[in-house]
């Protein structure tokens, strides 16, 4: 630490703060704790009493729970990507195939999806740059209809949406890890229910 004649180290507080001499007889000190600290003066009367004042510089820390936008080219491709290939393109193809019998129409229904599925991405694309709030579907129905119409699409989605499609992805998950150790054309249902019902455990435990 710098010393000067001016200068003396007066131990206040358990800090080690610098007093500095002024020219109108008083003293004055800043101790830095932290990035604004205490500012501790002596009033002139002599007296040597420390009159310690906290002030604070600048405009007070915000001090309200903000998301961290962290999601970034990588995990935006990656968030997308997972999203859309779900367990529709393995569940799928085979019934698309009997139904149709031929691999050219089932090839023409796929890219009609697709591009159905591109006007939906476009559509949930404009919505975000319209409102950047938190709240995905929520946010969009209490601009557009109000907070009933938003309440009501929360709790179906939460109670009734979201459980289905996960019933559905961990039985077609079961689905195809049974029958790779089983031999017959259908693996029995109570095993599947019962990997499908592990399956779910799991992403609820790593969750």
């Amino acid at each position: 630490m710098y010393h000067d004649p001016n200068t003396a180290n007066i131990f206040a507080n358990g800090h080690n703060v610098p007093i500095k001499v002024t020219s109108n007889g008083t003293t004055g000190a800043n101790g830095s704790f932290g990035a604004e600290g205490p500012e501790t003066e002596t009033d002139s009367s002599g007296t040597g009493g420390m009159r310690k004042s906290l002030e604070r510089k600048g405009s007070a820390p915000n001090d309200a729970v903000h998301l961290q936008r962290r999601v970034g080219l990588f995990s935006g491709v990656a968030l997308i990507v997972g999203t859309m290939i779900g367990s529709g393109i393995f569940v799928s193809p085979s019934g698309l195939l009997v139904r149709t019998g031929s691999v050219g129409v089932s090839f023409i229904i796929w890219l009609a999806c697709g591009l159905l599925s591109l006007l939906g991405a476009l559509a949930y694309a404009e919505l975000g740059t319209m409102n950047t709030s938190s709240g995905a579907e929520w946010a969009y129905f209490m601009d557009a209809f109000g907070p009933a119409p938003a309440f009501l699409f929360s709790w179906v989605s939460t109670l009734v949406l979201k459980p289905s499609q996960m019933a559905i992805i961990c039985l077609s998950f079961a689905q195809y890890a049974v029958e790779a150790f089983v031999t017959e054309c259908d693996p029995p249902t109570s095993v599947v229910k019962m990997v499908a019902l592990l399956a779910i455990v799991m992403i609820l435990f790593v969750n």
